[in-house]
């Protein structure tokens, strides 16, 4: 029989359904839409991009579809939670356990250093395509503020219940948009994809 439990149990990892509520389940099926968006984009860029460009396009919404894979998945499974107990039990036998608010620190500005470096990147690469892509992006910037959010210590918040429940909201809020933009964006190129098939196989 397969049970269905959090998969922290005693403070240790287990495998099962990390967040069987109604928001977790529409969560995890946005990812996994939007991945199959996104990799539909990958797929037909050679109809949507200019072909010196179609390289970098092509690249860029694969590797939407692998991130939004990869965090559909990790909602449901909490793999974060697998890593935090492996590093706390690292640090537990290492000595090291109580300095771990500093490398909790280094750990977000690590996360949030590679965003500001991903999103110059990518908006040096798209800075004359803006009206295109400028949705994605944004919804990029609200999925890596959702992962910093989700990264930092927050235990004192957690317990009051209160607080509790307006981190949660604030992060679902944050997640399904920073969604919402993202797949939003892969369909508009999908049938802009299309219009520029279909006019080229009328002309």
């Amino acid at each position: 029989m397969i049970r269905v439990l959090s998969v922290i149990v005693n403070g240790h990892w287990r495998p099962g359904i990390g967040d069987p509520t109604f928001i977790g389940w529409l969560i995890t099926a946005g990812y996994l839409a939007t991945s199959l968006f996104c990799g539909i984009c990958a797929m037909r860029t050679g109809r949507i991009s200019p072909i010196n460009r179609s390289r970098f396009h092509h690249l860029f919404w694969w590797g939407l579809a692998v991130i939004m894979l990869i965090m559909g998945m990790n909602k449901q499974f909490d793999l974060q939670r697998l890593f935090i107990t492996v590093i706390k039990k690292m640090a537990l036998a290492q000595g090291w356990y109580s300095q771990r608010r500093i490398f909790q620190i280094w750990f977000i500005a690590g996360i949030a250093i590679f965003g500001l470096v991903l999103m110059i990147f990518l908006g040096w690469k798209l800075k004359r395509q803006w009206r295109r892509y400028g949705l994605a992006l944004f919804g990029i910037v609200l999925l890596i503020v959702f992962v910093i959010i989700r990264a930092a210590p927050l235990d004192h918040v957690a317990k009051f219940p209160v607080w509790r429940s307006i981190m949660g909201l604030i992060n679902s809020v944050l997640e399904l948009t920073g969604i919402g933009l993202v797949g939003i964006s892969a369909l508009m190129e999908i049938i802009r994809g299309k219009k520029q098939a279909a006019k080229i196989s009328n002309s």
